[in-house]
């Protein structure tokens, strides 16, 4: 066929050979041996076409972990069987810096004995740090005197 596809189509050349030429006089005589068929008359693929990405959007988070999108427009829809679309969106995660979080403490110790026999000594309790705080989190003395 002289064409893959269109509204027209293309033209397709057809030959053939007399086996038996017939009697003279007697028969039918034998049609044209070359002809033209029309062929592939069917709309071509359009492929899709897509625009440009746009830059990332800010991240979704303050602080911690958020994501980032980018975006593109589809400026042709593929029809006929033409090459389909790609993403129109792409995610990223982002991280920024921790979020304020005030520290773990455990539950205080009992206290200790006092540091001397009389006259006014000390004694202290404790309490360990569990989780540390992050960014700009809080995290009270750990010691008690």
């Amino acid at each position: 066929c002289s064409k893959e596809c269109g509204p027209q189509g293309g033209l397709q050349n057809l030959t053939r050979q007399v086996i038996t030429q017939p009697t003279p006089g007697y028969g039918t005589p034998c049609p044209a041996l070359e002809a033209e068929m029309v062929c592939n008359k069917h709309p071509c693929p359009i492929d899709c076409q897509e625009g440009s990405w746009s830059e990332f959007t800010r991240c979704s988070a303050e602080c911690g972990n958020g994501d980032q999108y980018k975006f593109r427009d589809i400026i042709r829809e593929p029809r006929y069987n033409g090459r389909p679309c790609d993403a129109r969106m792409v995610v990223k995660q982002c991280q920024r810096d921790p979020c304020d979080k005030d520290c773990v403490l455990s539950e205080w110790t009992e206290y200790n004995a006092c540091d001397v026999a009389c006259g006014g000594g000390f004694h202290e309790r404790r309490r360990n740090v569990l989780e540390p705080p992050t960014g700009q989190g809080y995290c009270p003395p750990a010691e008690d005197v």
